[in-house]
């Protein structure tokens, strides 16, 4: 403690009481601070994700990302023109993080986290069955879609469990090889 504390605000005295009140409010404002910029830091954190949900449900380039931060920042000017708050809200979209490599590891986390959802509910599932798909994508290599159907809280589910190339032709010795590849990648059991 201040060594002069005691003698400059004496105990019980109404001086001590005002600087104890000052110094407890002081602290208050300091920490509500904390806690709104907490907030907006937050705020500038989940964007990003859902601006990369969008542009990854969409298929569209993960460098879009920066395209619709310019587009905010655009619309910003008209849309809040009448808001209080219009620097604040500005300030908030100059500071989403929306570039390439970003965006990118944004929708690298959340297709980790569907996995993981994935892999949950099949562990929770009574049962499930897989259905296997050969198709050709649009540089004519071969692959093998594997789909998987279980109940959750019964309710039954079908959700894609992986793409996997197939070497060569759709033999049926690829194809296992290929199922078996997935299989190893997302465990069901």
């Amino acid at each position: 403690m201040h060594n002069d504390f005691e003698k400059n605000y004496p105990s019980g005295s109404k001086v001590r009481d005002d600087k104890l009140s000052s110094l407890k409010g002081n602290l208050l404002n300091q920490q509500n601070s904390f806690r709104r910029m907490m907030k907006a830091t937050d705020c500038v954190t989940e964007a990003p994700f859902q601006i990369s949900w969008v542009l990854a449900k969409k298929q569209k380039p993960l460098s879009d990302g920066e395209t619709v931060k310019e587009c905010l920042q655009a619309c910003a000017e008209s849309l809040f023109a009448e808001f209080k708050n219009k620097s604040e809200i500005n300030k908030q979209i100059t500071y989403l993080s929306l570039s390439h490599r970003t965006v990118a590891r944004r929708v690298e986390m959340l297709a980790r986290d569907v996995a993981c959802s994935l892999q949950r509910d099949l562990q929770n599932a009574s049962g499930f069955s897989i259905a296997l798909d050969e198709s050709a994508d649009i540089s004519d290599t071969e692959q093998l879609i594997v789909y998987v159907r279980f109940d959750v809280n019964d309710d039954f589910k079908e959700d894609l469990l992986g793409v996997m190339p197939l070497q060569g032709t759709t033999r049926g010795e690829y194809i296992y090889h290929a199922l078996k590849q997935c299989l190893i990648k997302m465990p069901l059991i």
